[in-house]
């Protein structure tokens, strides 16, 4: 049963409605004539004269019975005044003006009324009351999906993620193109949102802001460099390339990158940060080897973005075919369509484009097929204008629902000069990282892992495997592992070889600057033959030193066993 006046939902059989204080009227429910009865039903029960007022006799005298009548009707008139105040707007406990009660404002929020900026719900963004709200114009997503479906320049929307991290706050991240593809450029957009939740139904929610990332938020760019024996000839021209682009970056407003370099392995030339100087250094560290782990690569880079909070993308380079990988071109589009992040692929030489470029715009990302090395830094500045060109739509959800529950969206953005688009998405959200304060820089973790679980474990952790760059850092990752009883600590470094010489460079990308290494060593190569590319703290003789190990030692060398662990480092 509904109030026929609010149209809220009441309690059979109530005369009056908790919510606006109105009679209630069955018309609807009881036909026209028996609603009509009951109105005067209502009328009659309620609208009484005070007790003390007694009919009067007629007098003789006309004018006498003319005063009496007026006064009469004076005092009924004030009578009346007083009831209807205290049947229809007085709280019948405080005789003061109704507040809304608890299920009203809930109602109320519910329906999607918002006070925020772009909310377009009848508020505007200073708080004040809107004029269009208050003439009785349309507000909220109808105001918008009208604007939109009347805009001169009707645009393209495609929602590249979703991010629940800040639950129930949902940020959509929105391209909004032309019809020839570019990006739209609104000057003062309003966005409206309807959300049905596991296949509820739709509700409007509360829209808090709507922004385009330039120069407001940042882009994760994780980066994906083929330096495969074959790219030799190409590799310092590439490096020259990638210096500008992350020489390019807005750190300001919080773009910043991870540099993965693949060959026969994938290695972390500098994990994720905003510090340009460790990111250039680990460009600068790269040198040619081996094959093409290219499937590889892309799982690393498109489960670190996907993991992370804000917008991201994953940019790849390669000049060949896979040829060394563990991963499945099938196990990567999954990876990629399940993380909702985009992925860019730039392929020079033999690359099997149809497939790429498939895996590429199944995730909103773009494939290109060039001939020169050169083509890639105008490629570079392309991707990031798009990403730079995303929206940013952050809505108010259920609190009551499960953040990672399926959704469905229709999503109108417009404003009044650009044009406007309306997009029905559906989606799930991906669970992401937050940041975690750690109470202590290092942790030690005790057991026989491979290097590869080792940084697993650090980065799911949101730290990476210790970096030792200082003699009193040395000394303490000594003391912490010599406590335990431990010879053997993974470090969070690899070793490369250029123009015949082996060197040392860490996953952050900081200067490796600190070597202390073993007699001997980096070797590059075991007594055994077996290829070294992973940095252990170890303890020869009572000498804590550098050197570099294959992945799984302890499986190899019965020696490690039992005295292995690693250090996860916190730089928060």
């Amino acid at each position: 049963m509904f109030c026929s006046h609010c149209g809220k939902e009441i309690e059979e059989g109530v005369r009056f409605c908790k919510y606006c204080g109105q009679p209630v009227i069955l018309a609807q429910k009881n036909g026209p004539e028996e609603g009509r009865q009951q109105r005067e039903e209502i009328h009659r029960e309620n609208y009484i004269a005070p007790a003390g007022l007694k009919e009067k006799k007629k007098k003789t005298n006309d004018n006498s019975l003319t005063i009496l009548l007026g006064v009469i009707a004076a005092v009924l008139f004030v009578t009346l005044g007083f009831l209807v105040y205290r049947i229809f707007l007085a709280d019948p406990v405080t005789g003061g003006k109704k507040e809304p009660s608890a299920k009203e404002t809930a109602v109320s929020a519910e329906s999607g009324a918002s006070q925020k900026t772009g909310s377009g719900s009848g508020i505007s963004g200073t708080g004040q009351a809107d004029p269009a709200a208050a003439s009785g114009e349309e507000t909220g997503f109808p105001a918008v999906e009208k604007k939109a479906n009347a805009a001169a320049y009707p645009g393209t929307m495609d929602v590249v993620s979703a991010d629940v991290t800040d639950y129930p706050n949902v940020k959509l991240y929105c391209s909004l193109t032309d019809s020839a593809g570019e990006g739209i450029v609104l000057q003062s957009p309003t966005a409206g949102i309807r959300e049905s939740i596991s296949g509820g139904g739709e509700i409007e929610r509360e829209i808090i802001s709507i922004e385009r990332l330039e120069g407001n938020q940042g882009i994760g760019f994780d980066i994906l460099v083929d330096k495969s024996s074959s790219m030799s000839d190409e590799l310092p021209q590439m490096q020259s390339i990638l210096t500008d682009f992350i020489t390019s970056l807005d750190y300001a407003s919080g773009d910043a990158a991870e540099i993965i370099s693949f060959d026969t392995y994938v290695m972390y030339m500098c994990m994720y940060t905003d510090n340009m100087s460790n990111l250039l250094n680990g460009i600068s560290n790269m040198s040619t080897y081996g094959r093409t782990a290219l499937y590889d690569a892309l799982v690393e880079g498109i489960s670190n973005a996907g993991s992370r909070t804000g917008a991201n993308c994953v940019i790849a380079f390669t000049d060949g075919e896979d040829n060394e990988s563990r991963y499945t071109y099938e196990e990567v589009v999954n990876l990629a369509l399940a993380h909702d992040v985009p992925v860019y692929i730039i392929g020079l030489g033999t690359v099997d484009s149809g497939r790429l470029g498939s895996l590429s715009e199944q995730t909103g990302g773009c494939y290109w097929d060039i001939s020169a090395i050169t083509d890639m830094r105008e490629i570079l500045a392309t991707i990031y204008e798009q990403e730079k060109d995303l929206y940013c739509v952050e809505y108010v959800s259920d609190g009551s629902a499960d953040p990672y529950a399926s959704r469905s969206v229709s999503c109108a953005i417009a404003d009044d000069i650009s044009g406007g688009v309306i997009y029905n998405y559906g989606y799930t959200a991906v669970q992401r990282k937050e940041e975690v304060s750690h109470a202590s820089r290092y942790e030690l973790v005790i057991g026989d892992y491979s290097w590869s679980e080792a940084n697993s474990d650090a980065l799911s952790k949101g730290g990476h495997l210790v970096t030792i760059t200082s003699r009193e850092e040395m000394d303490q990752i000594a003391a912490m592992a010599g406590n335990a009883g431990l010879k053997y600590i993974w470090m969070g470094g690899y070793t490369s070889v250029r123009n015949g010489t082996a060197y040392g460079h860490w996953t952050t990308g900081e200067p490796f600057d600190f070597a202390p290494w073993y007699p001997g060593e980096p070797s590059r190569n075991d007594l055994d033959g077996e290829p070294e590319f992973y940095l252990i703290f170890w303890n020869v003789e009572g000498v804590w030193s550098f050197n570099d190990e294959r992945d799984d030692v302890a499986a190899d060398l019965a020696t490690y066993r039992g005295k292995m662990g690693y250090v996860i480092e916190y730089e928060n």
